[in-house]
């Protein structure tokens, strides 16, 4: 079975099945490029709990002496779509700014964030930040970011790529968890997160053996549709296991030109796998709050009152 905390990245539109044959929903999804109109079709299709994440593929420049007004350029040039979008899917909808900023942009980046995350707040959206390529941010970076993490609202969310170049590290929080890392942690604490892309690809690690760093999607690394189905199940008990973690974007489908990504084919089997959600445990017990006995002569009525206590 495979988590529903696995959903679709998607690009420009798609055809294939977001949904289980028994309506099983995906967590998340994520469209980039996309028309509100096509949003709200995906809404119709996912349901009105499904987080729907968006970006626009362009590019900002993120100098320090330009990125607030990047910021407030963004903010103007997508507000009648975010505010139409919203409209249309709801409050489970949020929508990133710069794509995978590098390390040399952090500065530039966190004045560009603040700013867009102010405005956004301000118009009742909720935004996606980071959004970092594997391996990314550096540790001695990561504290630049403190303003933007401070500056998210409650619903705001901490943005994540997160591939892996071999089976065997799915479980290596550098290519797959990084939020969990000590140097990252603290500057974390009571976040939400979202893998907004996840996968195969190609993973430069000086810690590990060259051959472990994998190729660029899939199909180039030679695996078959079964081993694939494999490792997107593993991603998908990872994330289940982290409350933390709303859901992660398997990249991808559409007319995206990543051909040995491409899940295509494979997505129907994916969302054949989805788990029916498991309801969580109830947090607190029955405590007994008295205990009463009648005597009805040829019969003894005991009474006991509970009431449950979280």
């Amino acid at each position: 079975m495979i988590s529903t905390k696995m959903g679709l990245h998607i690009q420009g539109g798609t055809s294939v099945p977001l949904v289980s044959p028994t309506g099983v929903k995906p967590a998340v999804v994520k469209l980039v490029d996309c028309s509100p109109t096509y949003v709200a079709q995906v809404r119709e299709q996912v349901g009105p709990e499904c987080l729907i994440v968006i970006r626009w593929t362009e590019d900002i420049d993120l100098a320090e002496s330009r990125a607030n007004m990047e910021g407030l350029h963004w903010f103007d040039r997508h507000l009648d779509a975010t505010r139409l979008i919203a409209q249309q899917a709801g409050p489970e909808v949020a929508f990133e700014g710069p794509n995978e900023p590098s390390d040399d942009d952090a500065i530039g980046y966190r004045l560009f964030e603040r700013e867009r995350l102010w405005l956004m707040q301000a118009a009742g959206l909720r935004s996606v930040v980071g959004n970092w390529s594997v391996g990314r941010p550096s540790e001695h970076v990561f504290p630049a970011y403190r303003p933007i993490f401070d500056a998210m609202g409650p619903n705001d969310l901490v943005g994540w790529h997160c591939y892996a170049g071999d089976a065997k590290h799915i479980t290596n929080p550098w290519h797959t968890h990084r939020w969990t890392l000590p140097a990252f942690a603290p500057y974390l604490e009571g976040k939400r997160h979202i893998v907004t892309e996840c996968g195969a690809d190609h993973v430069k690690d000086g810690n590990l053996p060259e051959d472990e760093w994998g190729a660029a999607g899939w199909k180039a690394m030679g695996l078959s549709a079964d081993e694939y189905l494999g490792w997107l199940r593993q991603f998908g008990e990872l994330y289940a296991g982290m409350p933390q973690v709303v859901g992660a974007c398997v990249f991808g489908v559409g007319g995206f030109g990543w051909d040995d990504f491409d899940v295509t084919d494979l997505w129907p089997r994916v969302v054949a796998e989805y788990a029916e959600p498991v309801a969580p445990e109830p947090v607190g017990a029955w405590v007994q709050r008295s205990q009463r006995e009648h005597d009805l002569g040829d019969e003894l009525l005991r009474i006991t009152i509970e009431r449950w206590e979280a």
